[in-house]
């Protein structure tokens, strides 16, 4: 790679198939960078509240080091080194986004939260199609990776997670080339919604298969017998990873449509303008929570910025509060009555024009984009 390439951080996720050996130890390294930073975590309250003194990762760091020649702490050298000190970054860098936004505090962490740990580049490494070299681990059989894994991309560093269902999975980051895709030289604006999930300003719509919508019965059924199942009887526990395999089989489901779609929009545009939702606040509307769950808009928009900066394309957001739906496309008045959602087309009164509502906020989501894009480039140059 050159002066000149462009290089940008790729992660690749992929299931892991460990053996009994290595399942242990990978649950055990679960709980030793669990132990780690709850131990530093109320290391550094203490600290602070007997002297007001700050302890730094370094003064942790060294803590570590002695820590593990004590007796009843040597189990922590069954454990890769560099796990052990990536959890102690994480509770520095929550330390540091405390102080930095004065929100979300340092918590304990809990046996039964999310399971995972991570370590740098020093020890993990791709080893073959089949297979991926972790740290005290060795070689672990893996899911195919035939054309996942960059050839020539620098690891930076190597995550090992466990989902509800007790599946295994491995989360790698690379620095690699920025990819390229031939210019179609062609633009459009999407509208975002419930009944079509994505309408372009071209006229082209995506369906909302309402994967939730589609098993929601059998989730019904299953959480029934659940309720009248004993707490942690392995009755219990059994219909608990049934339920959780079926929540996770629709998140796959919903997970690859939005892959399908974003992949498409990104090959097809070269520019691509979308409104900024506030998805968080919309679901607050408990007549749209359930929908708004069910089609992940943020998911969705997430990915098309993440595919749009790795193949050099352009996503630019509008404001939240613009009227897309209200404006016409044609001349530029805006009927107000069209903030009733149950209007899905109209007519506009100044120029004539007959607007399918959807279609009709895409062209203005295009266009403001486009406005605010050229506006902000000029500045700049």
């Amino acid at each position: 790679m050159d002066s000149q390439t462009e290089i940008i951080i790729k992660s690749v996720k992929f299931k892991l198939y460990p053996n009994e050996k290595q399942k242990n130890l990978i649950e055990k390294t679960f709980g030793a960078t669990r132990f780690i930073y709850n131990y530093f975590l109320r290391r550094r309250q203490d600290a602070y509240k007997e002297n007001k003194e700050t302890l730094s990762f370094f003064k942790c760091s060294s803590e570590l080091t002695q820590l593990k020649k004590q007796k009843e702490y040597l189990w922590l050298n069954e454990i890769s080194r560099t796990a052990l000190n990536y959890s102690l970054r994480n509770l520095d860098d929550a330390y540091k986004n405390f102080f930095k936004t004065k929100k979300g505090y340092p918590k304990f962490k809990k046996k039964f939260s999310k399971q995972s740990y991570s370590e740098t580049n020093q020890t993990s490494y791709y080893a073959d199609r089949h297979h991926v070299h972790i740290s005290k681990l060795g070689k672990v059989r893996t899911s195919d990776l035939r054309g996942n894994i960059p050839g020539n991309g620098r690891h930076i560093n190597t995550t090992v997670s466990k989902s509800k269902t007790g599946n295994y999975y491995c989360s790698m980051s690379f620095e690699v080339e920025r990819k390229r895709l031939v210019p179609t030289k062609k633009e459009a604006g999407i509208d975002l919604g419930i009944k079509d999930l994505v309408i372009t300003s071209d006229g082209e719509k995506f369906d909302n298969p309402h994967f939730l919508t589609k098993y929601e019965e059998r989730l019904k059924r299953l959480q029934r017998k659940l309720s009248k199942k004993q707490k942690d009887s392995s009755n219990y526990e059994k219909l608990r990873i049934k339920i959780a395999k079926l929540h996770e089989y629709i998140s796959n489901c919903r997970s690859l449509y939005l892959h399908r779609i974003s992949k498409k929009l990104i090959e097809d545009y070269d520019f691509i303008g979308m409104e900024d939702l506030n998805v968080k606040g919309m679901t607050r509307n408990h007549h749209l929570a359930k929908a708004l769950t069910d089609v992940s808009l943020g998911g969705l928009k997430r990915q098309l910025e993440y595919k749009a900066d790795y193949y050099g394309k352009i996503v630019e957001t509008i404001d939240r509060f613009y009227p897309s739906s209200q404006l016409c496309s044609n001349c530029g008045y805006q009927n107000k009555e069209v903030k009733n959602l149950n209007i899905r087309d109209w007519v506009c009164p100044k120029c004539g024009q007959h607007h399918d509502r959807d279609i009709n906020a895409a062209k203005n989501i295009l266009f403001e984009a486009k406005r605010q894009f050229n506006t902000r480039a000029e500045k700049t140059a």
